[in-house]
């Protein structure tokens, strides 16, 4: 009985989370994609090509993963460590509500990101803090390479 529910609740949560947790944008090299990302949610990128190299200045709260065994991802996940979130804490020793945290962390901590594929194509996105339930889950990027881009 126990393994019925668990696979009934699995189930209802693999079809909440395809309608609700893929976004799919067009990315051309000539325009910045935003990437909605939040404290404790891994964000992962599906490209059409492997990219070859990714660069991005703050490498202190953005950990940027790739796996062998799914060549097309790149998985983002922001980091803090608690120490630096306690600097966030209100004097009464609150957090701020998730909107007003993830306003704070966007508007400190945002950048950008440069991802690049053979015969030097590159995408551009800028990493955006939001709160947690809009944020992206999977972004599945389409890719088209312009050659009106200047580069």
């Amino acid at each position: 009985m126990r393994g019925f529910i668990f696979c009934t609740i699995l189930f209802f949560s693999l079809n909440a989370f395809s309608k609700n947790g893929v976004r799919t944008v067009s990315a051309n090299s000539c325009k910045v994609t935003r990437i909605n990302l939040a404290l404790g949610i891994t964000t992962q990128i599906v490209f059409e090509q492997s990219p070859r190299v990714t660069l991005y200045a703050d490498k202190k709260h953005f950990l940027i993963k790739t796996n062998k065994l799914t060549p097309r991802s790149l998985a983002i996940i922001p980091y803090f460590t608690p120490n630096e979130i306690n600097l966030f804490r209100k004097p009464s020793g609150h957090l701020p509500s998730p909107q007003n945290l993830a306003s704070i962390l966007d508007k400190n901590f945002k950048t950008n990101l440069f991802v690049f594929f053979e015969n030097n194509n590159q995408l551009m996105f800028e990493l955006r803090f939001v709160e947690k339930e809009k944020a992206d889950y999977i972004l599945k990027v389409k890719q088209t390479f312009e050659r009106t881009c200047v580069l």
